[in-house]
């Protein structure tokens, strides 16, 4: 699994460095030189994971939904400047059976699912 570290403070990218080096199954990939945009550096290196500390707290999901939208199988792991709250980020299609549903039932559930604002496109998981 190839994993980039992108915007972190020295410290906690010279420590996940280390550790990706030592697992087994992880490949650490570097950006491009002089690569200024996180998007432009997963579309070289096309990593499967993306360790940050950078994360817009305005934004649902952290303002990663349109890199998810074109990478949507990488994994996101933004870590806070503290390193103590960690937050993955993930596209993730889901199924859910609905049994023998009559016409004017499945209408009426496909016209819910438009109006659920609950539902997003992504899954953000607090690491706590």
């Amino acid at each position: 699994m190839r994993v980039l570290l992108w915007d972190l403070p020295m410290w906690m990218r010279d420590i996940l460095e280390h550790a990706v080096l030592s697992t087994d199954g992880l490949t650490l990939v570097e950006a491009i030189p002089g690569a200024r945009a996180l998007r432009g550096a997963v579309a070289q290196e096309r990593p499967d994971v993306v360790i940050t500390g950078m994360r817009d707290l305005e934004q649902p999901f952290g303002g990663f939904s349109p890199m998810l939208y074109e990478f949507p199988t990488l994994r996101i792991f933004a870590i806070d400047a503290a390193g103590r709250d960690t937050v993955q980020v993930t596209l993730i299609p889901s199924e859910e059976s609905l049994g023998d549903v009559m016409l004017d039932s499945l209408m009426q559930l496909i016209a819910d699912s438009a109006r659920n604002e609950d539902v997003q496109p992504t899954r953000m998981v607090s690491g706590e």
